[in-house]
């Protein structure tokens, strides 16, 4: 019986291949991971963008329809209605943005950051229409809806413009 012995250096060559080899491949998921983290993100800055030129539009109808004396309630109501789902799919959309935080450039984490306060102030804007709404059914204060409208369209405004960049930058 033949007993064959493997060298100790070839054996600490091998182990170390073996082990660069494994580490090359951990590498390579991780940043395959890292990647696709930045399309996502980039993606979700896409339609964060989209969602804050609808909301601009959708306010700015509104703005106009506070200058029409014979606005109806339920005209209010549609268009907040129309404004509400682009707000709901911003909110959803930063808040998946902001789960993927470690593969966020440093003027991506930047954007990220001014866009939290914005749709914050959208969000409020939006809700401070609807209770307007729910208050004053027969007498709306259109002085205050268009104030808030405005607030609105200058905040999607910005973040339009903001997300925009940031989903170029990916």
């Amino acid at each position: 019986m033949l007993r064959r012995s493997v060298p100790g250096k070839s054996l600490a060559v091998g182990t170390s291949l073996l082990l660069s080899g494994f580490l090359f491949l951990a590498q390579g998921k991780t940043s395959g991971k890292t990647e696709g983290e930045k399309f996502q993100a980039q993606t979700r800055f896409q339609s964060i963008c989209q969602d804050a030129s609808n909301v601009q539009a959708v306010a700015a109808r509104l703005t106009k329809l506070t200058r029409d004396s014979s606005t109806k309630w339920a005209d209010y109501d549609k268009k907040w209605n129309e404004i509400k789902p682009s707000v709901e799919d911003m909110s959803m959309k930063l808040a998946e943005i902001d789960a993927m935080k470690s593969s966020l450039s440093p003027s991506e984490m930047k954007a990220l950051g001014k866009s939290m306060v914005l749709i914050k102030d959208i969000k409020g804007n939006t809700q401070e229409i609807r209770m307007q709404l729910d208050n004053s059914r027969n007498q709306l204060n259109e002085p205050l809806i268009r104030s808030f409208s405005r607030n609105m369209m200058q905040k999607s405004e910005t973040l339009e413009k903001l997300t925009a960049k940031a989903s170029k930058t990916s």
